[in-house]
């Protein structure tokens, strides 16, 4: 992950970015600026292996094509081709919250808010592209997932479903912050909610995660149950449900500069050159052979603990 969150250092000709601009305007002690230090560091993340995300403000530090940032190309490139000759496709996210800070000062940044629409300038060069690389890239799905809500319907919104209010079940536990409810299950529900209306997209799940606050403890066997638990949900929508479960990403392989809660909020695999429990147990999970997310997936977690936690239809 090369974004704000986690690359640090405006070295190289990288523009400040929105977030950049936030934490120095609010004076906060906890910003990127260091992150985790990804930019000088990756190879050694790359050990870790994670998630790649495009800086657009390393890229592009004004947020246009009228200067590219050669040094930010050239780095890019580097990362992709040390990661494919390391046996690691990469999963590229284009944009990760850290807009240019010159693009949102000259007003490029989304006016919908204001007027509704995107300028047109923008709209018309989308569909040019568009048209160009052959019209939209249909029948995939990706999305972040962390947590579930039940919901409580509303009226006097003629066939149109209104929601009165969402509610956090309180047998769910909580993890670190308070919208954070641990809900596996749900993430189930949703895969399958998925496959059925939408004809069975592949669906790539970029995040998910178990954040922790306060004192560290490097046997985060809450963590550990997490992803065994999650992992297991996802291979019963493989498995039982038929979804088409491509990809499965945690989030997150470090501790990271987690926007406005800066670093107290803790979702990480690795805590600088410690190995939490949680980093083993989910390395073992993806190393074993037999768990991949295609066919018959994760016959190996589903083995583990079917014991506890037997595989059978949503509830």
């Amino acid at each position: 992950m090369q974004t704000t969150q986690f690359s640090g250092s405006l070295a190289d000709g990288k523009g400040p970015s929105i977030w950049d601009t936030f934490c120095h305007e609010k004076g906060w002690e906890q910003n990127g600026d260091e992150a985790c230090n990804s930019y000088k560091l990756w190879e050694k993340d790359l050990e870790c292996i994670q998630p790649l995300s495009l800086s657009w403000a390393r890229l592009l530090p004004d947020g246009t094509t009228r200067h590219v940032n050669q040094k930010g190309v050239q780095y890019y490139s580097k990362v992709i081709g040390d990661s494919l000759a390391c046996n690691v496709s990469p999963m590229v996210t284009l944009y990760h919250f850290d807009l240019p800070q010159l693009a949102f000062t000259l007003g490029s940044a989304w006016p919908v808010f204001v007027t509704g629409d995107y300028p047109e300038m923008r709209t018309s060069a989308i569909d040019a592209q568009s048209a160009k690389l052959g019209g939209a890239v249909l029948g995939t799905a990706d999305f972040n997932y962390y947590t579930s809500r039940k919901v409580e319907a509303g009226g006097g919104c003629g066939e149109m479903l209104c929601i009165k209010r969402d509610i956090l079940d309180p047998p769910w536990p909580i993890c670190g912050v308070s919208w954070l409810a641990v809900v596996p299950h749900g993430l189930r529900k949703l895969l399958k909610y998925i496959k059925d209306p939408f004809n069975n997209p592949a669906v790539y799940i970029t995040q998910n995660g178990f954040s922790q606050v306060g004192q560290l403890h490097n046997e985060d066997v809450q963590r550990s149950d997490f992803y065994k638990d999650t992992v297991l949900e996802v291979a019963k929508a493989i498995q039982e449900d038929g979804v088409n479960v491509c990809g499965y990403f945690a989030w997150s392989v470090l501790d990271n500069f987690e926007w406005a809660d800066g670093f107290s909020v803790r979702f990480r695999l690795f805590h600088g050159d410690c190995v939490y429990r949680s980093g083993w147990e989910y390395a073992k999970i993806i190393s074993n052979p037999m768990c991949r997310l295609t066919g018959a997936a994760l016959q190996c977690t589903h083995a583990a603990v079917t014991a506890d936690n037997g595989v059978g239809s949503p509830e």
